[in-house]
């Protein structure tokens, strides 16, 4: 009877401690399960930027702009190439492109998963950028009366010092080479061909290698600018001249290269005149540029009207000789025989 009620009452206090066991508290550090995370799947947005002679653009302002407004910003590397890592995808975007000198660019584009392709740019030589959408006015509780506009604030204080800003500029102007080839002497009507080549950088006799005009190479020491212009000018009377005159950059690539097509229009002695121009852009400003000549070359030309002629006869003496003088001859001392002849036989007449 005992050994029952001692058995019956640690059955009570097992299942006692049981229950107890399975009211212990929480632990206060454990989390509770929170809501199911959501993975965002990102990619990368690259490209290069180059100019319309395929020439590669460095310190070009790439910005994107994302779906909420945001923007993100970055520049071209020396070879032109840009970068924008952890774009969402599934979303649409647009890049902006903007130099100094060039025609500021906006296009829309699509991020998608799996896309490879790159966004590449081509800008084109200008200052007049991508219209902007003006932004929407803002409401007013309480809309005052129409006034007359004030006049618009001036970009640059009255008093700027722009020959003090350009020649501060002009200082930053590094110093490289110039070559071109125009020929001392030309013949009138004859076309002849004309190049010019400025480099960024010393590249060496790299500079002169390679050019087409049959002109002696001719090398100057000038200042230059990522971006450069040459023109080759003369008496409209006296030469007609075709060919590229337009600006150049010349940063980031060997060299920027010119070329015209001359045609003399007058023999005797005449002249061109090579003009070197860099193109500066200065503070207030915005994109609009200041040219600043950095070498002007007169170029002495003689032209000669009888050239071809002398020079055929040089060339092709056995020829002429063969096909013209022989015969010629041979046809002169036949008349000059024939004529001997009929003189003899009146002579023979009259005894």
């Amino acid at each position: 009877m005992r050994l029952v009620s001692i058995l019956s009452l640690l059955v009570v206090v097992l299942a006692r401690a049981l229950s107890t066991a399975g009211q212990l508290p929480a632990d206060p550090q454990r989390k509770k399960p929170g809501p199911d995370r959501v993975t965002v799947v990102t990619t990368h947005v690259s490209g290069v930027v180059t100019d319309k002679s395929g020439a590669v653009l460095p310190n070009v302002q790439v910005t994107l702009r994302l779906p909420d407004g945001s923007i993100r910003t970055k520049l071209t590397d020396v070879e032109g190439r840009y970068r924008f890592d952890g774009v969402a995808v599934g979303q649409n975007y647009s890049l902006r492109f903007a130099l100094p000198g060039f025609r500021v660019i906006e296009r829309p584009i699509r991020v998608d998963l799996g896309q490879t392709s790159p966004v590449n740019m081509q800008l084109e030589s200008g200052s007049i950028p991508t219209p902007q959408p003006s932004p929407p006015p803002s409401p007013t509780a309480n809309p005052s009366p129409a006034v007359s506009p004030s006049p618009p604030a001036s970009p640059v204080p009255v008093g700027t010092d722009w020959e003090g800003m350009i020649q501060a500029e002009e200082q930053k102007l590094r110093e490289s080479k110039i070559v071109f080839n125009p020929p001392k002497d030309m013949q009138e009507q004859q076309i002849e061909k004309i190049e010019a080549r400025i480099s960024f950088e010393d590249i060496g006799p790299a500079l002169t290698q390679g050019l087409q005009g049959r002109g002696e190479p001719q090398v100057e020491t000038l200042k230059v600018s990522p971006i450069m212009k040459v023109t080759l000018t003369g008496d409209p009377a006296a030469f007609h001249i075709a060919g590229t005159g337009e600006e150049q950059v010349v940063a980031g690539k060997p060299f920027g290269e010119w070329e015209w097509y001359v045609t003399p229009l007058q023999s005797g002695d005449q002249s061109l005149t090579l003009t070197a121009t860099a193109t500066i852009f200065l503070p207030g400003r915005g994109e609009k540029p200041i040219y600043y000549k950095t070498l002007e070359k007169p170029i002495r030309v003689h032209v000669d009207s009888w050239k071809a002629s002398k020079r055929f006869v040089a060339n092709n003496w056995q020829w002429l000789w063969a096909v013209v003088v022989v015969p010629g001859a041979g046809l002169f001392w036949g008349l000059r025989k024939k004529k001997r002849r009929k003189k003899s036989r009146t002579n023979d007449h009259e005894i």
